[in-house]
C-alpha cells in the first residue's frame, strides 16, 4: 500500500491559515453580548430614575397628606358655619323700610348713609333694591339688599357667570354655591348671600377679605329682626 503525503507549504504560517471564518464567528457572537449588556445597563438606569421619582412622589404625598386633610377639614367647617348662619338668619318683615333694615353699627363699622340706588353695573344688576355704605378707620363696604326668589337668584348668579366667561379679564376667583357667590377681581371683592328670599351683596375695593364683615352684618341684622318680630307679637 502506498501512502501519499502532501507537504505543508513553507509559507503556510499561522497567520496565513484559514482562520477568518472562526474570527467572524467569534465577532458575531461577542457583539450581540455587548449590545445586550448596554441595553440592560440603560434599562437599569431608566428603572432607577422612575423608581426614584415614585419614591419622591410618595414621600411628598405622605408629607403633605396631613396638611391637605387639615385644609379640607377647615373648609368643611367654614362651609358648615356659613350654612348654619343662612339657615338661622331671621328675615325682616315684608314691609320693612331701608332705615329699619340697615343697622347703624356693624362690628367696628358705622353706617354712613343708605338710599335706593341699588344698581351694580359691574354685575349687571339693574333691579329694585336698597343700598347702604359702611365705613371704618381703614375700610369701606357697600351693601345692597334685594328681595328675590330662588329662580331670580339663579338668573342673577347666571349673569355673573356670563360676565366671567365673556370678559377679557375674567375674575381671579369665582366661587358659587346654591346660596352664596364670591367674586374676586383685580379691583373688587363681592360677596353675595341669598337667604329666605333676600339677596345681600357686599362690595368693596379692600384687598383684605371682608367676609368677617359679612358674617357680622348677618348676625346683627338677624338679632335686630328677631327683636322687632318679638315686639310685633300680640
Amino acid at each position: 500500500m502506498a501512502i501519499h503525503t502532501t507537504p505543508c507549504p513553507h509559507n503556510a504560517t499561522a497567520h496565513n491559515l484559514p482562520t477568518s471564518g472562526f474570527g467572524r464567528e467569534t465577532t458575531r457572537r461577542t457583539k450581540p453580548l455587548a449590545k445586550k449588556t448596554k441595553s440592560a445597563f440603560v434599562f437599569t438606569i431608566g428603572c432607577g430614575i422612575i423608581l426614584a421619582l415614585v419614591i419622591i412622589f410618595v414621600g411628598l404625598a405622605v408629607s403633605f397628606a396631613p396638611n391637605i386633610r387639615q385644609w379640607f377639614s377647615q373648609q368643611l367647617a367654614i362651609e358648615t358655619q356659613r350654612r348654619a348662619l343662612v339657615d338661622n338668619w331671621q328675615a325682616p318683615a315684608d314691609d320693612v323700610s331701608p332705615g329699619a333694615f340697615f343697622p347703624k353699627k356693624v362690628a367696628n363699622y358705622q353706617l354712613s348713609f343708605h338710599d335706593t340706588k341699588a344698581d351694580i353695573p359691574s354685575l349687571r344688576f339693574d333691579i329694585p333694591g336698597w343700598h347702604a355704605s359702611y365705613d371704618s378707620d381703614d375700610s369701606q363696604v357697600d351693601v345692597f339688599a334685594y328681595q328675590v326668589t330662588n329662580l331670580e337668584r339663579e338668573a342673577l348668579f347666571g349673569r355673573i357667570e356670563k360676565i366671567n366667561d365673556n370678559e377679557d379679564a375674567p375674575a381671579h376667583m369665582l366661587v358659587m354655591t346654591s346660596f352664596r357667590c364670591y367674586l374676586k377681581t383685580s379691583t373688587h371683592q363681592q360677596h353675595l348671600w341669598w337667604m329666605k328670599d333676600w339677596l345681600l351683596v357686599f362690595q368693596t375695593t379692600d384687598t383684605q377679605d371682608r367676609e368677617p364683615f359679612v358674617r357680622a352684618f348677618l348676625s346683627t341684622t338677624s338679632k335686630q329682626n328677631q327683636r322687632q318680630a318679638a315686639k310685633e307679637k300680640p
